[in-house]
């Protein structure tokens, strides 16, 4: 019985993977890198604190303990709130290497479903979305700032509520 549940979480888990719903090939090893960049620096940090600790009780000394700020991956969600597949682009100002921005591109998300998406934080997301695969007039763009911000609903019909999102 507990195995089927752990199946079942796992299966939900990887359903909402953004790997499901990226189609761009640079966009999904884009994000493969992200995870494994967090992956790295949270086995970091862990053995950092895990060996400070154990350090500082031998030596009986005082425990200080700080990292490196410098980028940091966070988790976001975008959810789609409407009745039709939204397509969305999302791109930034935080150059990922020395060729390309850490830009997301041909995301599709079907309606009522949420994506997990790895970014950057202490990054502006330029997030562009429509209900159509073509690019047309009627899309619309909202911003995203990722130090402030995990959950981002897309709906067209909520763009007026959107507009706090860039304020400090």
């Amino acid at each position: 019985m507990k195995l089927r549940l752990l199946l079942i979480l796992a299966l939900c888990v990887q359903l909402s993977m953004a790997q499901n719903y990226i189609h761009d090939v640079n966009s999904q090893k884009r994000q493969s890198e992200l995870k494994s960049d967090r992956a790295m620096n949270l086995f970091r940090d862990v053995s950092m604190v895990v060996g400070s600790v154990f350090f500082y009780a031998v030596t009986d000394g005082q425990l200080n303990i700080s990292y490196n700020d410098d980028i940091r991956i966070k988790k976001i969600w975008l959810e789609n709130g409407s009745k039709d597949t939204l397509y969305l682009n999302m791109m930034c100002d935080m150059k990922w290497d020395e060729d390309e921005y850490c830009d997301f591109m041909d995301v599709r998300i079907p309606p009522g479903k949420k994506v997990k998406m790895l970014v950057p934080r202490h990054t502006r997301y330029n997030v562009h979305f429509r209900t159509t695969a073509e690019a047309t007039d009627n899309e619309m763009m909202v911003e995203l700032n990722t130090d402030r911000k995990k959950h981002l609903l897309l709906n067209k019909d909520l763009i007026s509520t959107l507009s706090n999102w860039t304020q400090p």
